[in-house]
Parts: C-alpha cells; sequence; structure tokens
C-alpha cells in the first residue's frame, strides 16, 4: 500500500510538472500563432474538430479506459484490443474521407473538403498510440509522459509556427495534428516493452467491451454538450465569430485540464487498485476536490478581472472581442473544474453503466440550454445559460456519485466548507476593491490582486486548508 501512495503521489507530482510545463509551452505557442494567424484560421480548425473530436472518442471506443480499469490484462488481450482500435481507427479516417464534402457544404465553406481529408490522416495515427498510451498510464509512469509530452509539444508546435512564419495559415495547424500524432506513435512504443503481434480472440475481450461500451455513451454525450455550441456557432454566426469563441474557451480550459486533468489521470489508475474500498476512495477523492478547487477557483475570479489585460499580451489588439466571452466562460471554468474528476470515480468503480444513465438526463438539460440562449441572444446568453444548466445538473450528478461510494452531498458540502469560505473570502474582497478602487492604473489592479492573494493565503494557514497542509508537508521534505 505504500508502494502504491508513494507512486500515486510521485505520479501526480510529475502529472502536474507536466501540465504546467505544457500550459506555459502552450501559451507561449498560442500567443505567437495568434499574431501570425487570423481568427477564422482558429474558427476554421475548430469546425474541424467538432467532427474529429467525436471520431476520436469513437476510435478509442472506452478500451483506453478498460486497459488501465482492468486488472493484469494478459498479451493476448492486449493483442487484440489493439488490432480492434487499429481497426476503428481505419473505419473513422474512411468516415472523415467520405464525408468531408458533407461537411464542408453544412458550414457552406468549400476550403474544408480538402482540409478534412489531409487531417484524417492524424486519425489512424493516433489510433495506434491507444493502448501503449493507456499501460504508460497503468504503471503510473508520468515521469515518462512528462519528457514525452514536453519534447513533443516543442517539435509539433515549432513547425507549426514556422508553417504559419511562412504563411501556410490554417494548413499550420492542420499539419500540426499529424505531426503530434506521428511522434506519439514513436514516443509510445519506446516507453512500454510490450508489442502487438498478429493475436486477435474476440472472447478475450468481450469483459473489456462490458466495460467500454456505456463509458462510449457517456463520452459521446460529454462530447456532444461540449461541442454543440461550437457547431451552433460555426454554421450561425460563421468561422470568424467561432474563431473568437473557440480561443476564449481554450484560454478557460487551460487551468482546468491543466490542474484538474492531470490529476484525474493519475486518480483513475490509482484508485482502480483500491477500488474495493469505498472510504478509502472517498477520502481520496475529497483530496483531489479541496485541491483543484484551492487552486482552480481563484484562477477563474482573477481571469474574470484581469482578461483585458491577459488577452492584450497573449493574443494582441486584435483579439479585444473575446474579452466579454472569457469573463462570461469564467464561472462555467470553475464548475467544469470540480465536475470534471467524476469520471475517474465511475470508471474506477466500474460504474460506467450508471454515469451513461446519468449523464444521458443530465446532458440533454445542459444542450437546452446552449441551444436556447444562442437562439435567444446570441454567445453571451448562451454561455449565461450554459453555465445555469451546467451549475443545476452538477448536483445531480453529485448526488449519484456520492450514492456510488456511500456518502452524500451534504458529507461533500461539509468536507469542503473551509475551502469554500476562503474562496468566497477572496471573491468578495476582489469585488470590493474593483468596486472602489480606480482600476484605470495597471498598477492598482496588481496592487488589488496581490493585497487578495495575501489575504487567501493568510485564511489558508490559519485555517489549515488540505492543500495548504500538502504544499507545507513538501516543502518541509
Amino acid at each position: 500500500m505504500n508502494n502504491l501512495k508513494n507512486k500515486t503521489i510521485s505520479g501526480i507530482s510529475w502529472s502536474i510538472v507536466d501540465n504546467v510545463t505544457k500550459l506555459l509551452l502552450t501559451l507561449f505557442i498560442t500567443s505567437i500563432l495568434a499574431r501570425l494567424l487570423k481568427p477564422d484560421d482558429f474558427g476554421v480548425i475548430a469546425m474541424i474538430f467538432v467532427f474529429t473530436g467525436f471520431l476520436k472518442i469513437l476510435r478509442d471506443f472506452g478500451l483506453g479506459a478498460s486497459v488501465i480499469q482492468k486488472t493484469n490484462p494478459s498479451s493476448k488481450e492486449l493483442d487484440s484490443l489493439f488490432w480492434v482500435t487499429i481497426g476503428f481507427g481505419v473505419f473513422v479516417t474512411l468516415v472523415l474521407i467520405a464525408f468531408s464534402s458533407t461537411i464542408a457544404s453544412f458550414y457552406e465553406l468549400p476550403k474544408l473538403s480538402k482540409l478534412i481529408k489531409v487531417i484524417s490522416v492524424a486519425m489512424f495515427l493516433g489510433s495506434v498510440s491507444i493502448i501503449p498510451e493507456s499501460l504508460i498510464k497503468k504503471d503510473l509512469d508520468f515521469k515518462s509522459l512528462f519528457f514525452r509530452n514536453i519534447g513533443n509539444l516543442i517539435i509539433s508546435g515549432s513547425v507549426t509556427i514556422l508553417m504559419a512564419y511562412y504563411g501556410y495559415g490554417v494548413w499550420a495547424l492542420i499539419f500540426k495534428e499529424i505531426i503530434f500524432n506521428f511522434l506519439l506513435i514513436i514516443f509510445n512504443f519506446s516507453l512500454v516493452k510490450w508489442r502487438p503481434t498478429f493475436t486477435f480472440s474476440y472472447d478475450s475481450i468481450k469483459s473489456y467491451l462490458n466495460f467500454s461500451l456505456p463509458l462510449f455513451g457517456e463520452n459521446t454525450l460529454n462530447y456532444f454538450v461540449r461541442n454543440i455550441d461550437n457547431l451552433l456557432i460555426g454554421k450561425l454566426l460563421g468561422d470568424t465569430i467561432l474563431g473568437y469563441y473557440s480561443k476564449a474557451y481554450s484560454l478557460m480550459l487551460l487551468p482546468v485540464r491543466q490542474i484538474s486533468g492531470s490529476i484525474a489521470n493519475v486518480m483513475f489508475p490509482s484508485l482502480s487498485i483500491i477500488k474495493n474500498d469505498k472510504a478509502k476512495v472517498w477520502v481520496g477523492y475529497m483530496n483531489v476536490v479541496k485541491i483543484v478547487s484551492f487552486v482552480n477557483f481563484p484562477i477563474m475570479i482573477s481571469l474574470y478581472f484581469f482578461a483585458k489585460e491577459i488577452v492584450l499580451i497573449l493574443f494582441g489588439s486584435q483579439w479585444l472581442e473575446v474579452i466579454p466571452i472569457i469573463k462570461g466562460l469564467c464561472f462555467l471554468g470553475a464548475i467544469q473544474s470540480i465536475g470534471t474528476l467524476a469520471g475517474s470515480i465511475y470508471n474506477s468503480q466500474g460504474e460506467t453503466k450508471l454515469q451513461f444513465k446519468v449523464g444521458l438526463f443530465s446532458k440533454s438539460i445542459m444542450v437546452t440550454g446552449i441551444v436556447y440562449g444562442l437562439l435567444k441572444g446570441g454567445i453571451l446568453d448562451m454561455i449565461l445559460y450554459y453555465t445555469l444548466t451546467s451549475s443545476f445538473v452538477f448536483f445531480i450528478e453529485l448526488y449519484f456519485l456520492t450514492k456510488v461510494l456511500n456518502n452524500s452531498v451534504l458529507s461533500f458540502l461539509d468536507d469542503l466548507k473551509k475551502e469554500l469560505l476562503v474562496i468566497g473570502i477572496y471573491l468578495v474582497s476582489m469585488i470590493l476593491l474593483f468596486s472602489f478602487v480606480n482600476t484605470d492604473s495597471l498598477l492598482n489592479k496588481i496592487l488589488i490582486q496581490f493585497a487578495s492573494v495575501t489575504l487567501f493565503v493568510f485564511l489558508s494557514m490559519k485555517l489549515e486548508l488540505f492543500a495548504f497542509q500538502l504544499l507545507k508537508k513538501y516543502l518541509k521534505k
């Protein structure tokens, strides 16, 4: 058990280092590309990603997660799963090519057809990496993933910047996907000892399919909700407006993905090992929620108040229309940073069928909010109703999640009360200071931020928040 604890702590540490480094590199690369490419270039790629993103879910079919959840998968099982994922990879590639003209017609952009056909190569390349990627995560080898991810990002990002600089426009973003997925194959197979053989047995993967099928359904629902906004904005408002929205959403998601995502990546394989001890799983889950809320909520609050400065620094003055969109997405980002952790619990407990059933209900409510808001008044109204419905279904999903671990929503809120108090005070201090202090001066805004952060740290120390205790313990080593 101590070995598992050490591997989990090491995995989380390396995953956080990995994601923070990726965050900085991604911001750097994005900052350069935002000055070399036009908003409609990012809008075009966002249109394509609506469809390729779903096909990636179909390509994986939840089989990668099933490998992580399974105890000691055999070589025969891994070989069979590998060829299934290759088959799915070929299938989604052909589907993308076949429907490229249809997608282009839907958006009324003929140039999309050729772009989609080329990016379909990346879809097949990605299928080759699914099983070795799962084996790396199953072993909690996030140190190796760190070096792989940084190397891949530097190489693919550099090529993208060069292509953008020499005027290739959106093609730079297309080839980034191909290069990234090709390098994944090389890196992933260099990190695992397993090599696929020409072996296939359907009987050996039946149990994996029982786990992965409902997970595929849940992932599909989740993806549909997360991308129906892009689909409708691209169709109704065009590629330029979608470019602004996708850039704002990506910026909001950066801390959510890099912090919540890095922890969730380790949570699933780690909690799968102790899945039968629900009390320990609950403690582990709540500790992660405390850490994520301690970090992400203040970041979202600060992003709201400093949206203009961040946009000017990262993207330049040509992206000023992104500012109100970013502000509107901040509360949604805070909710999603906790909500995204639920998948690790359902998967580790093998409750993918329940996850799908709950998702079917909750996601339909969220889709209704998105569509109603967009048709009612545009992007900002859409964000408002997206946020309201997301907040509502968060508690519905939390109810079922806590039941899986023999707990309750009240226990969740009680365990989190100190973090919520400190975060609430931080928010109020920012609101009051920005209301009564002249914020035309950047210096004043920086001083306000410093004062609020100081108060936040002081209260965290006094109330001995879990994340602060963990940090203090880590620094003493």
